[in-house]
């Protein structure tokens, strides 16, 4: 049948705004990357880290961009108390894609969530320095303090066996793109002429 409508005051919208997915840098637009899932983020810009042949493994790397350093600065903060937990200094931060997201999962490896590639403090820089990212660490030693044996680094980065083989799987399904829902088609709704709204016109009265 035809619908009629109720006429209420305009007020203003409660819409939400919703993030954009864009194209990775390196893939192009054969990778959407969806801001609205940030480990997604990580994990695709992780995967370029460790397998990605076109980049120089011998440079530092930034995880949300993959700029080399010191193109971005990116800054980690503790909260209060002692259990205080880690976060991005979104304030003192610097790069194009930067994106909120938890620090806590992010930096935990598991069968659903491989990537554990987070910005980290490094002990041989001075306080209040820029974080480094922990896959570009070993970079960060080589290049920004000269260490060339493993055995001087302070610390040393060493991936379990499921978290390099579940980055080797992202790697190679950077390509396969999710087949999207189609969308319900709703019909047209009909006005009746009774519902219709009428605009009278002024009957203009010669003097």
């Amino acid at each position: 049948g035809s619908a009629c409508f109720v006429c209420e005051a305009a007020g203003e919208s409660n819409s939400v705004s919703v993030g954009e997915s864009s194209d990775c840098s390196r893939c192009g637009p054969s990778a959407l990357l969806d801001w609205q899932k940030p480990q997604r983020i990580l994990e695709h810009m992780a995967a370029h880290v460790l397998f990605d042949p076109t980049l120089n493994s011998s440079e530092e790397r930034c995880g949300l961009c993959l700029r080399p350093a010191p193109m971005c600065q990116i800054y980690i903060k503790k909260g209060r108390g002692k259990k205080g937990s880690l976060s991005i200094d979104q304030k003192r931060s610097s790069c194009p894609n930067l994106v909120r997201f938890n620090y806590a999962s992010a930096a935990t490896s598991s069968e659903s969530s491989p990537c554990s590639n987070v910005p980290t403090v490094c002990t041989l820089c001075p306080d209040g320095s820029p974080a480094v990212w922990t896959y570009s660490l070993h970079a960060h030693y080589r290049m920004r303090h000269r260490l060339a044996s493993t055995a001087h680094f302070p610390s040393q980065v060493l991936l379990a066996r499921s978290e390099t083989d579940g980055m080797k799987r992202i790697w190679n399904a950077r390509f396969t793109v999710k087949a999207r829902k189609k969308r319900r088609v709703i019909p047209s709704l009909q006005i009746s002429d009774a519902h219709r709204p009428h605009v009278p016109l002024k009957r203009q009265v010669s003097s």
